[in-house]
């Protein structure tokens, strides 16, 4: 019983520190973006953080919350994020 409580508290202190990340991920991409798609320029108060390469496409995991690697893109429909 002891072993599976150390395990589940491990794992949940993993999972803050990524959401902590992504967080981090998302408001750097956002600033940068300054309110702008970085795909086709256009102002608007709803954007999408974006990998530019997910894991699932052959990303690289080194740099899965990695500013650089990731774009603000307008959303909803239509929204270059849906394309």
């Amino acid at each position: 019983m002891r072993r599976r409580r150390t395990r589940l508290k491990r794992f949940g202190k993993r999972a803050a520190r990524e959401r902590e990340a992504l967080e981090r991920f998302r408001f750097v991409v956002l600033e940068r973006a300054g309110g702008r798609c970085e795909r086709c320029g256009t102002r608007t108060d709803h954007l999408d953080t974006h990998h530019k390469r997910p894991r699932s496409r052959g990303g690289p995991p080194e740099v899965k919350h990695d500013p650089a690697h990731g774009a603000a893109l307008c959303g909803g429909p239509g929204g270059c994020h849906r394309l």
